[in-house]
């Protein structure tokens, strides 16, 4: 076998909640993780339409973890981790070796050979970015284009929102964008005071993963940020939050009811 696998580290078993590195495939995340580059084949095999069991009882496969297994000196139990009922802090599922994930790859499709391989090749040689949250990532990539004399729905639900719940361990997948339907529901909010939000500008907005169309998105004038700030605290976060989060990713609900105890302004309101 290549030389490479020498410089794939033995991973550390007993983990706690890392900064996961975030891949964003369809609107999903694939997570890595930073400390010794084990890909989540759960989640992996989900975006691929496919089973990791299925993938796993394969006589091939078996083969190639019996080797992969005797060439590096690690048990198979070790080359394939399991993690089970650690709850919302840990990421849950299969993990897998680097090298499992790019055989695994392999065994997907051509394109999901061609991806897994560069997330491991990015991660060998430390350009897997800084582990950042993709929300965080779009965060980035858009705060550019907001002028000083206007403010994005991203920026400030990124703030009141998406920061709060990422520090109880909670990063919503990339498709999840409160601030769309949250900007939908203020500019309904600003019609119903005699304000046209549609003559206010947009800009171009980025997300995460490249592959996603860009898409216009408003610019408010500045002086609306106490109103939306108002609205958000005091309209959509107690009164919509639960329902949005509850059909489309009901583990964040847990952390999401500790921030609705927070008290007054204590989610960056003013």
């Amino acid at each position: 076998m290549s030389d490479e696998t020498d410089s794939l580290p033995v991973p550390f078993e007993n983990f706690t909640q890392p900064m996961l590195i975030e891949h964003s495939v369809g609107g999903e995340i694939v997570p890595q993780r930073p400390i010794d580059g084990y890909i989540n084949a759960t989640r992996l095999c989900k975006q691929a339409g496919k089973l990791f069991a299925d993938y796993h009882r394969a006589a091939q496969t078996q083969a190639f973890l019996k080797e992969l297994s005797l060439d590096m000196g690690i048990p198979i139990s070790t080359l394939v981790q399991v993690i089970r009922g650690r709850g919302d802090r840990i990421e849950q599922g299969t993990w897998v070796h680097p090298h499992v994930a790019i055989n695994l790859g392999q065994w997907l499709s051509p394109t999901f050979a061609v991806q897994v391989s560069k997330w491991v090749f990015d991660w060998m040689t430390g350009n897997s970015g800084s582990h950042m949250p993709v929300h965080v990532q779009r965060y980035l990539k858009n705060k550019s284009k907001i002028p000083p004399a206007h403010f994005s729905m991203l920026n400030e639900i990124y703030l009141n929102l998406l920061a709060p719940l990422e520090d109880y361990g909670i990063v919503p997948p990339d498709k999840m964008m409160p601030d769309i339907s949250t900007g939908r529901l203020f500019s309904d909010f600003l019609r119903r005071k005699g304000i046209d939000p549609s003559d206010f500008p947009t800009y171009e907005h980025e997300f995460a993963d490249s592959s996603r169309r860009k898409v216009q998105a408003r610019l408010y004038p500045i002086e609306h940020l106490p109103d939306f700030r108002h609205y958000f605290n005091n309209e959509w976060l107690p009164n919509r939050s639960i329902g949005y989060f509850q059909t489309r990713y009901a583990r964040a609900l847990p952390a999401l009811h500790r921030i609705l105890r927070l008290p007054a302004n204590a989610t960056g309101s003013d």
